[in-house]
């Protein structure tokens, strides 16, 4: 009786096994691209969040401006002109001079936070000439996996919230 020995056996087990690692090893690799652009998503999305606070603070901090409704109908001012007159500690400043500066100041913040980023104020709820609540509008481009039409490979996002003063 003759035994006959089998080569290359190893070998095979070998390469099985690397395809089978690769193959998990790019499954892995494609959960973290995800989970990155969900968290860069998200991080988005926060800011927006706190700049719809911001603007809100700003407007309780100045009640005269609200009373005067110099609040709203803006829209992305940052882009239109250079800084108003800002109104610091011991510089004379009107309602309406603080509210131009405070959208100004919070339309930049969004410019320099968000890609592309502006933001929009107006005005939906009236109580006799007193505006009393308003909506604010936060757009931005967010990079999408596939590039779109134009080949620019973003989406405009907007993010939408209502503030009372």
């Amino acid at each position: 009786m003759t035994t006959t020995r089998q080569s290359g056996f190893t070998l095979l087990e070998a390469l099985v096994t690397i395809v089978v690692i690769s193959i998990g090893m790019l499954g892995l690799l494609g959960l973290q691209t995800f989970s990155l652009v969900n968290t860069q998503l998200s991080a988005a999305r926060s800011q927006a969040t706190i700049a719809a606070d911001n603007i809100a603070d700003r407007m309780r901090a100045n009640p005269a401006g609200v009373d005067i409704n110099a609040y709203d109908q803006i829209d992305n001012p940052s882009a239109a002109s250079a800084a108003p007159r800002s109104c610091r500690a011991g510089a004379s400043c009107t309602p309406s001079a603080m509210a131009a500066y405070d959208a100004w100041a919070w339309d930049k913040s969004i410019a320099d936070q968000l890609p592309g980023g502006r933001g929009k104020l107006s005005c939906t709820t009236t109580d006799g000439s007193r505006c009393v609540r308003y909506r604010v509008q936060i757009t931005w481009n967010e990079r999408q996996r596939n590039t779109d039409t134009t080949g620019t490979g973003s989406q405009p996002i907007t993010f939408e919230t209502m503030v009372r003063p």
